[in-house]
């Protein structure tokens, strides 16, 4: 449903980055990261949730990039999880990071994440299970970490388990109920 509003293919590989666009999320060099997989990948798509002072940067980078077309800029989401429904892996492109909500979110929602070795995020995503850890800046080795998770069979496998356990138990709302909770302590 998702993929189809955003008229992505079943087939495409989807990233997604969630989170509020300010140079120390890294959005801009995403879109670096993003362009070199392109090069490989080209059916790849990026959604990218959020808004915030670097959203304008990014547009004109994208434009200038001539990727436009691969590339989905959703402004803020209170229903993160329903998007991450449609990607196949989390990215997490910071400079800094305390525990990396977006990427326990995507975990919680079966997707393995690729992120940058700062902050919290190695206990985040301890083992390849749970996503890739690359060191910061290393924007190659960060797209062959995305290739490998896209090409391990730990995104189908989870997949084909998350989309059975969704129709049994509701996975989209118990993750926004968690998000919610997260959300109250936060405030």
């Amino acid at each position: 449903e998702v993929r189809r509003e955003l008229r992505v293919s079943s087939e495409a590989p989807v990233l997604c980055l969630a989170g509020r666009f300010h140079p120390v999320k890294g959005h801009r060099e995403m879109i670096d990261i993003f362009s070199l997989l392109l090069r490989r990948r080209p059916d790849s798509v990026l959604m990218m949730l959020g808004d915030g002072p670097a959203r304008a940067t990014c547009e004109r980078v994208i434009a200038e990039r001539g990727i436009a077309d691969s590339v989905r800029l959703l402004g803020y989401r209170n229903d993160v999880a329903r998007w991450l429904g449609a990607a196949d892996v989390v990215v997490v492109p910071s400079r800094s990071e305390g525990l990396c909500r977006a990427a326990i979110e995507g975990n919680l929602c079966g997707l393995p994440a690729v992120a940058y070795d700062v902050g919290g995020l190695s206990e985040a995503l301890p083992d390849p299970v749970c996503g890739w850890l690359v060191p910061a800046g290393e924007e190659q080795r960060f797209v062959t970490a995305i290739e490998r998770a896209l090409e391990s069979g730990i995104v189908t496998a989870t997949h084909e388990r998350v989309r059975a356990a969704r129709e049994r138990f509701g996975l989209v709302e118990h993750v926004q109920r968690l998000t919610d909770c997260y959300d109250a302590l936060e405030a």
